[in-house]
C-alpha cells in the first residue's frame, strides 16, 4: 500500500512539475466566444462606400448580419468587433488577451455560422475587373513593431475568408490565391486568404475549426515583419454588387505558445478545476503516507 501511494504521489508530482516548467501558454483571445452575453463584449459596426443597406441585431445569443449593394457602386459591409482598430477608428471592448504574434505563436480559429440567402444583382461593378463580390470572414488587426497604433502609420490586417464568392456576369466562383494590397483608407497592409472550402448551396449551420498560423506567418513574411501585436478581431460580411445574410453563434480564437509542448497537456495547466484536482490528489497521498507512520494532523498555524 505504501509503495503504491509513493508511485501515485510521484506521478502526480511529475505532471504538476511539467505543467509548471513547460512554459506553455494556452489562452482564449476574445471574451464571450459563445456570444451568449451579446453586446457586453461585442460591438456591431458598418461601413458604406457605395449605396445600399446593412442590418445587424442580436437574436437570442446569435449575431445576425445582412448587407446589400444593388448598384455595384462601392463596398457595403457590417461586422461584429472586439478590440481596438487603428488610426482612432472604432474602439470596442478590449480583447481578453492581446498577444504578440511571432514564429512561436500558433492560432486556432473556430466559427459556427449559417449562411442565408445571397444573390448578385449588378455586373459590372466599380471594383477592379468589374467583378461583384460577396465575402464573410474573420479579420485580425496587428500592430506593426515601432508603429504607433492611433496614428497615420500603416498596420497589418489579415483576412481569413470563410465565404469568398465572385461573380463575373456569368458564373459564381471562389478565388483560392492570396491577395495582398495596401488600402486607400489608412494605407494599411492587407492580406486575404481563402481558409475554407465553402459550398455555394450550403445554408445549414456549419462549424469551421482550423489552424490559421500558416496564413498569419505568410502575411508577416510578405510585408517583411517579424511580429505584430494582436489588437482587434472582426467577423464581417461585405459585398459589392450583391446581397446576403449570415447568422453567427460562436467565434473563438485560441493562442498556443511553445510548439514543442504536447498540446493535449496544455489545458491541464490552464484549467483551474484540473489543477485543483491535482493538488487535492497530492494532499490525499501525503495524508495516507503520514497516517501509515503516525497520526496525521493538519493546522493552518
Amino acid at each position: 500500500m505504501r509503495k503504491s501511494l509513493i508511485v501515485l504521489f510521484s506521478g502526480v508530482l511529475l505532471i504538476l512539475l511539467f505543467c509548471v516548467f513547460a512554459e506553455v501558454k494556452y489562452c482564449q483571445i476574445v471574451y464571450d466566444p459563445s456570444l451568449t452575453l451579446e453586446g457586453e463584449f461585442w460591438d456591431f459596426g458598418e461601413w458604406k462606400v457605395g449605396s445600399g443597406s446593412t442590418f445587424q441585431e442580436w437574436q437570442n445569443g446569435v449575431a445576425y448580419l445582412s448587407v446589400s449593394n444593388p448598384n455595384g457602386d462601392g463596398w457595403v459591409g457590417c461586422k461584429l468587433q472586439q478590440g481596438s482598430l487603428p488610426h482612432g477608428w472604432h474602439q470596442a471592448y478590449p480583447l481578453r488577451n492581446s498577444i504578440i504574434v511571432n514564429e512561436n505563436a500558433r492560432l486556432f480559429l473556430k466559427v459556427e455560422f449559417r449562411l442565408g440567402n445571397y444573390a448578385f444583382w449588378k455586373y459590372p461593378t466599380v471594383s477592379p475587373d468589374g467583378l461583384a463580390w460577396f465575402n464573410f470572414g474573420v479579420s485580425l488587426w496587428l500592430q506593426r513593431p515601432n508603429a504607433t497604433w492611433n496614428s497615420s502609420m500603416p498596420q497589418l490586417e489579415i483576412g481569413n475568408k470563410i465565404i469568398w464568392f465572385i461573380y463575373d456576369g456569368k458564373n459564381v466562383t471562389n478565388p483560392v490565391s492570396p491577395i495582398y494590397f495596401q488600402g486607400d483608407l489608412g494605407n494599411d497592409y492587407h492580406s486575404l486568404f481563402d481558409v475554407y472550402n465553402e459550398s455555394f448551396d450550403n445554408h445549414d449551420w456549419q462549424t469551421v475549426e482550423l489552424e490559421i498560423t500558416p496564413y498569419v506567418q505568410d502575411a508577416l513574411k510578405y510585408w517583411g515583419e517579424s511580429n505584430g501585436e494582436l489588437k482587434n478581431v472582426d467577423v464581417y460580411l461585405e459585398t459589392i454588387g450583391g446581397k446576403g445574410e449570415v447568422w453567427i453563434d460562436e467565434l473563438s480564437i485560441t493562442y498556443v505558445k511553445n510548439q514543442a509542448a504536447p498540446q493535449l497537456l496544455t489545458p491541464w495547466c490552464q484549467n483551474p478545476y484540473i489543477f485543483a484536482a491535482i493538488i487535492l490528489a497530492i494532499v490525499v497521498a501525503v495524508y495516507f503516507l503520514k497516517k501509515k507512520d503516525k497520526p496525521f494532523t493538519f493546522s493552518f498555524k
